[in-house]
C-alpha cells in the first residue's frame, strides 16, 4: 500500500512539475509527458499515437522526467510553493489555536520567503 501511495505522491509532483517547467521543454517531450500524466496514456497507446517504439517513449518519458527534475534542483519553484503551503496550514492551526504571537511571527517569515 506505501508504495502505491508514493507513486501518487510522484505522479502528482511530475503533474505539477510539467504545469511549472512544460514551457521549458521540447514540444514533442512536453505532449509525452502530458499524455502519459495528465491524460493517463500507457507507454503503448503512446508508441502508436507517435508510431514510434515503446522503447523510444520509454526513454522519451525518462529524459523529460530528468529534464523536470534538473529544473527543479535549478529553480526550486515546486519547493518554494510547497514550503509556503506548509507554513499557511501552520499559520492557521495557529490562528484556530488563537495563539498570535506565534501567527505573528509565522506572517513575518511568510512576508519574508515571499
Amino acid at each position: 500500500m506505501e508504495k502505491n501511495w508514493q507513486e501518487v505522491l510522484d505522479k502528482n509532483r511530475y503533474v505539477y512539475l510539467l504545469d511549472i517547467y512544460g514551457s521549458l521543454l521540447t514540444e514533442r517531450s512536453r505532449e509525452t509527458l502530458s499524455l502519459y500524466f495528465n491524460e493517463d496514456w500507457s507507454v503503448s497507446e503512446i508508441a502508436v499515437y507517435f508510431s514510434i517504439s515503446r522503447q523510444a517513449v520509454h526513454d522519451s518519458l525518462q529524459r523529460g522526467l530528468e529534464h523536470l527534475d534538473r529544473f527543479e534542483a535549478q529553480l526550486a519553484v515546486y519547493g518554494s510553493r510547497e514550503a509556503v503551503q506548509q507554513d499557511l496550514h501552520e499559520l492557521k492551526g495557529l490562528i484556530l489555536a488563537d495563539k498570535k504571537t506565534e501567527a505573528s511571527h509565522l506572517v513575518a517569515e511568510l512576508e519574508h520567503k515571499i
